[in-house]
């Protein structure tokens, strides 16, 4: 990681963060008096790259409360974008009077020095819990109600992944397709009494006694109208990414994003299921309670995708038959 320290805008705890979690860490600062204020994040494996290039700090502002815009790239090590990114990096942490490494001993120097106003988060804390912004008299600009990201735990709590989503995608509209199935083990995130259960991470898109193909259904009818891609990793899996708005035993979660994934592969000419529902975002709820024998509901709206889970037969608390093709 390399970080910049211009304009007052790093804090100490920031600083100690990026030192714990990343294996390197190089603070940016040219005493000329430019700033360093590039948000460039690459990652990659041996088949697969992204990057992303953006307005967003990573900060929780950057990355949770501001209005934010940026651009995503996916693409394959060799790409030349990847190259010329990795080039510009390595020019910067050769550039050895303003690219220095952070060390336990050089964070302490920065902090101390008065040339860098390396901030405090806990006292920006109680200066912003003092602050009466938005209710000034005579104010133009008040306060947005929109929501900027999932709702919080209860007082006391750290919210889980599930809990974290953005909710930045309108979900509405009349149901154009329904489809339902009771929660086994392997569904619901749950280890068996045998070892026979394995934590797949992914809700299988069965038939589950609706009257459909669910070889083709879910790939080409109820996400069919989604962009599809071709996963570079295992040549049979096409892949799409959709925003879902997720109820779970009544509580509004928010908006989450999910991977679906359609692999030919899985049919085997013996009717099996194809596609399957990456969880995601919810892995952690689902893994930390048990929702063996509730019901998932899936439902495509005409704007956006619902995804519910309930305690009852959905078929039978709505007095008649639940068809995908409603």
């Amino acid at each position: 990681m390399i970080v910049g320290i211009s304009e007052g805008g790093a804090t100490r705890q920031g600083l100690e963060l990026a030192l714990a979690l990343c294996d390197r860490v190089e603070v940016f600062f040219d005493s000329a008096g430019r700033t360093f204020h590039p948000k460039v994040y690459l990652s990659r494996s041996a088949s697969r790259a992204r990057i992303f290039v953006g307005s967003n700090n990573l900060t929780a502002g950057g990355v949770f409360r501001n209005y934010e815009a940026g651009l995503v790239l996916d693409t394959v090590p060799t790409d030349h974008m990847v190259t010329q990114v990795e080039e510009w990096i390595h020019l910067l942490r050769s550039d050895a009077e303003c690219c220095v490494e952070l060390t336990p001993e050089t964070l302490e120097a920065v902090v101390a020095s008065e040339l860098y106003r390396i901030g405090d988060e806990d006292v920006r804390r109680q200066s912003a819990g003092n602050s009466a912004v938005g209710s000034t008299p005579g104010a133009v600009f008040g306060v947005s109600r929109t929501r900027k990201k999932g709702p919080r735990g209860k007082q006391g709590e750290t919210a889980t992944p599930a809990q974290s989503a953005t909710a930045a995608v309108a979900i509405s509209g009349e149901v154009v397709r329904r489809w339902s199935k009771k929660l086994k083990r392997s569904d619901a995130q749950q280890l068996g009494p045998s070892a026979g259960t394995n934590l797949t991470g992914a809700l299988r898109l069965t038939m589950s006694g609706h009257e459909i193909d669910q070889t083709t259904y879910f790939r080409y009818e109820f996400f069919g109208l989604e962009t599809w891609h071709a996963d570079v990793d295992k040549p049979n899996v096409d892949y799409t990414e959709v925003p879902v708005e997720v109820f779970v035993l009544g509580d509004a979660l928010g908006v989450m994003t999910f991977r679906v994934d359609h692999d030919v592969s899985r049919e085997a000419g013996q009717g099996n299921f194809t596609t399957v529902l990456k969880w995601g975002p919810m892995n952690a709820l689902l893994r930390q309670t048990s929702y063996v024998d509730n019901w998932v509901t899936l439902e495509a709206l005409t704007s956006g995708y619902r995804l519910s889970i309930v305690a009852d037969d959905p078929q039978t608390a709505s007095g008649g038959p639940l068809q995908a093709g409603v």
